[in-house]
């Protein structure tokens, strides 16, 4: 019970909180910036490449439901769809992509992703 109300008191402001630390793609909690070494990308400076190797389409996003930054292992991984698939190659993306959408507190999946 104390848990819940307590969720009801914060919840939006908590989950306005939470969404940009966690990737776009793949849902993970995004890491620290490292010293002289990026963790995490802009969406909307790779939308092409999402596109192509996860089929996301970022131009519709709403910044109150979908983060704006991805991870380096989802980074990665689209260098590497990309590459294959410019080579002709048949190559399975590793990463299944999250899916953000609108939704109630009672179905919040980004309390549960920590």
């Amino acid at each position: 019970m104390y848990g819940t109300a307590l969720y009801m008191i914060i919840g939006m402001d908590y989950y306005n909180k939470q969404v940009p630390l966690h990737c776009r793609v793949c849902g993970q909690r995004l890491s620290k910036y490292r010293a002289k070494k990026r963790t995490s990308y802009v969406c909307k400076t790779f939308s092409a490449e999402l596109k192509i190797a996860f089929d996301i389409d970022t131009s519709g996003d709403d910044v109150n439901t979908h983060p704006e930054m991805f991870c380096m292992k989802c980074k990665l991984s689209m260098e590497r769809t990309i590459c294959a698939i410019t080579q002709g190659v048949h190559h399975k993306c590793i990463v299944m992509p999250f899916e953000w959408q609108k939704h109630t507190d009672e179905e919040c999946k980004v309390r549960g992703i920590h």
